[in-house]
């Protein structure tokens, strides 16, 4: 759920822009696949693995407060992400969970770049990466965005939406088990 927690898009387009005021500064819109270098002119990779650069990302604070609700209520709740190929990424990203989630357990947290050999059949991924809703073995939730238009299994446009979906998978999941 990291991507849908961390204004990660805004933050590429706010650097690019300091990095190179001169040129013409990028949309979210202008991000229609996930592959970022053609509106960031091949310089996306480079920008997000800077040392420090995920610790100061903003969150998207209602996808906050919905992992809280579901936290508080009980809902076993993950955060699973890429640590990419920066040394620093990983060590950036606990920071930022430190300072925007701290009620959130650390333990909780999984680094890996394979989002799907972390599967439980209970489980249900929301994210925003194409690759990750395509290869995700159970229920994938979408974040909306541009890039990603065609995957997962539930699609949500605001983060409240999330939670009548969390509900009424996992009353299905023990009603099976029942």
């Amino acid at each position: 759920m990291l991507p849908c927690l961390v204004r990660f898009i805004d933050g590429v387009i706010e650097e690019y822009h300091s990095l190179y005021p001169d040129r013409r500064k990028p949309t979210i819109e202008d991000v229609t696949e996930w592959d970022m270098r053609i509106p960031f002119d091949g310089m996306a990779e480079l920008i997000w693995n800077q040392p420090g650069f995920f610790r100061f990302l903003k969150p998207y604070e209602d996808y906050v407060a919905v992992m809280k609700r579901l936290f508080d209520e009980g809902i076993e709740t993950r955060i699973i992400t890429n640590p990419s190929a920066s040394r620093t990424i990983a060590h950036d990203k606990y920071y930022w969970i430190e300072k925007n989630l701290p009620w959130f357990p650390l333990s909780n947290v999984r680094m890996t770049s394979e989002k799907s050999e972390i599967y439980n059949p209970n489980a249900i991924l929301i994210d925003d990466s194409p690759y990750y809703l395509s290869t995700w073995k159970g229920v994938s939730i979408a974040v909306d965005k541009p890039y990603n238009q065609g995957f997962g299994d539930k699609r949500v446009y605001k983060a409240e939406d999330v939670i009548p979906i969390v509900y009424r998978l996992r009353d299905v999941y023990n009603t099976l088990i029942e």
